[in-house]
């Protein structure tokens, strides 16, 4: 039997359709079907800006018109990498950005989006050092960015929340 017969055989041709859908029909039923939400976060800090002893005496760091000796500027990125939306009413209440270690957030908090435009649909608040975001809808590989800065020590950052649906927020290792 030469291999033209073995493929017009309608008993190979169903094996060859057959290992089609194993190949590509399943994993793809699977993705649309999967009801997994997730939430993670990463932390990058920038390197200190500082004064050492040896920096000439006229040169200061000025924060809002305060001296400070070390600059830390952290950034706290969170993205939905699950396959469904988290709306704002999932939430039980406010992500709460914890930041401990002794600092204190000097200037303004910035925060930046991806896609661009969910950044004028969050509204945050800072009360004793931490950084409370309302609730806002977070699609599918939508991220956002918060950075803040803090002076002396580098901060200890916590997210705390929770949403229906997501067991844990993860942490991101940096690369």
């Amino acid at each position: 039997m030469d291999i033209i017969s073995i493929i017009r055989d309608p008993a190979w041709q169903a094996v060859g359709v057959l290992v089609a859908i194993l190949l590509f029909g399943i994993p793809a039923l699977n993705s649309r079907f999967r009801k997994e939400r997730s939430l993670r976060y990463q932390i990058t800090k920038d390197e200190p800006i500082k004064i050492t002893k040896n920096a000439p005496s006229n040169i200061e760091i000025k924060v809002s018109g305060n001296i400070v000796n070390n600059l830390i500027v952290s950034t706290i990125t969170l993205l939905n990498d699950g396959v469904q939306p988290i709306k704002a009413a999932d939430f039980d209440k406010d992500i709460k950005i914890n930041i401990k270690n002794e600092v204190t957030i000097i200037g303004e908090v910035r925060i930046v989006s991806n896609p661009e435009s969910l950044a004028s649909h969050i509204s945050f608040s800072i009360v004793d050092n931490d950084i409370f975001i309302k609730p806002f809808l977070l699609n599918q590989k939508d991220e956002i960015k918060v950075f803040i800065t803090t002076s002396d020590k580098v901060p200890e950052i916590y997210i705390l929340t929770r949403i229906a649906g997501v067991k844990e927020i993860k942490f991101i290792e940096n690369k």
